[in-house]
């Protein structure tokens, strides 16, 4: 795990936070997100699935914002070319809010090409204001 992470600025006052999940440019994405404690271990799954089923992706971090304080959440992503022609690019956008406002540095994006599957890590840490 990176030892600087970028943050992700909650209120203690808005209520348990929610992430959603975008997959774009028409490709099969399969997610997975965990939260970790403040010193980056014991990994809680809280949720995965992927964007051609009919279940919604997004979900409820389900403990108290000022809990949360130092925590961080982690999504392994994976996404897969829909077809096989060249000069493809994928996007991936995962938004955290609270009370439905995106929380400041709730937008976390990953673009690119794609050529056939890509995989995708990303940490993020949580501060509690």
């Amino acid at each position: 795990m990176p030892r600087t992470l970028s943050e992700t600025v909650l209120e203690a006052s808005k209520g348990q936070p929610t992430v959603e999940i975008i997959f774009g440019s028409a490709h099969v994405g399969n997610y997975r997100c965990f939260l970790w404690d403040p010193d980056g271990r014991n990994p809680e799954q809280l949720a995965h699935g992927n964007n051609i089923d009919d279940v919604p992706d997004s979900f409820v971090i389900p403990v108290d914002p000022a809990d949360l304080d130092g925590h961080i959440l982690s999504q392994e992503l994976i996404v897969q070319a829909a077809d096989t022609r060249p000069g493809q690019v994928y996007s991936v956008t995962t938004t955290v809010r609270q009370g439905g406002k995106i929380c400041v540095g709730g937008v976390i994006q990953k673009s690119g090409s794609l050529d056939d599957v890509k995989s995708l890590i990303d940490f993020r840490r949580f501060r509690t204001a």
